[in-house]
């Protein structure tokens, strides 16, 4: 089957970027709530969708987020308990993306803030295989919201249906759809080549 993609769109935490899986610290919390409905809470809560927009700063995102969930702990500490959420690239990421890269535009889309952003993108722009970025926290506007890929397809010049994006969030893979993009969900690296092989992306170097 032929491919009409012609650019790709990968989110980065759960695709190319593997994580912590112990992201929030259930111990933190005097609560019987699973680490995945604590998650779940923490990706909906206002103030983390603050961060991810850029309308606070870090400082600022700590103290409040201490003082909300009366955690006992410093700022600069939780700040780096937040910073090791990100494990890194997964092994075979930049491979994968140098190969599409030949063949394809490539985007980066993620809900992201100031304190995990600038590293990630450090190694994707000396990468060279990434041609445009979108952070959340620099849109002032994250993912589903439906101006935020509209603003993604306008920056890369094409029709919605011409990209295709691929998240692990089945919320941004709905929400992408009904903005006309095709849209995959993937749970981890390893499930990435199967979704783009089922759009007939050209994988080969």
């Amino acid at each position: 089957m032929h491919s009409n993609i012609s650019a790709i769109v990968f989110d980065l935490g759960g695709v190319l970027v593997e994580l912590n899986h112990q992201r929030v610290n259930v111990p933190w919390f005097d609560t019987e709530l699973s680490a995945e409905t604590n998650w779940h809470q923490w990706l909906t809560s206002p103030l983390s969708q603050q961060f991810e927009r850029g309308q606070i700063s870090p400082s600022e995102f700590a103290q409040r987020y201490i003082r909300d969930n009366d955690i006992q702990m410093e700022s600069s500490e939780f700040l780096e308990h937040f910073r090791n959420w990100v494990v890194g690239f997964y092994p075979g990421a930049f491979s994968l993306l140098k190969q599409l890269s030949q063949h394809y535009p490539i985007a980066v889309f993620s809900n992201v803030t100031a304190v995990h952003w600038p590293p990630l993108y450090a190694q994707m722009k000396d990468s060279g295989s990434v041609s445009y970025f979108f952070a959340s926290y620099e849109l002032g506007m994250a993912k589903p919201d439906p101006a935020s890929f509209e603003h993604v397809a306008n920056t890369i010049g094409l029709d919605p249906e011409k990209i295709l994006f691929v998240d692990d969030n089945p919320i941004n893979v709905d929400g992408a759809r009904r903005c006309g993009f095709q849209a995959e969900i993937v749970s981890g690296f390893d499930q990435l080549t199967p979704a783009l092989t089922k759009h007939s992306i050209n994988l080969g170097s």
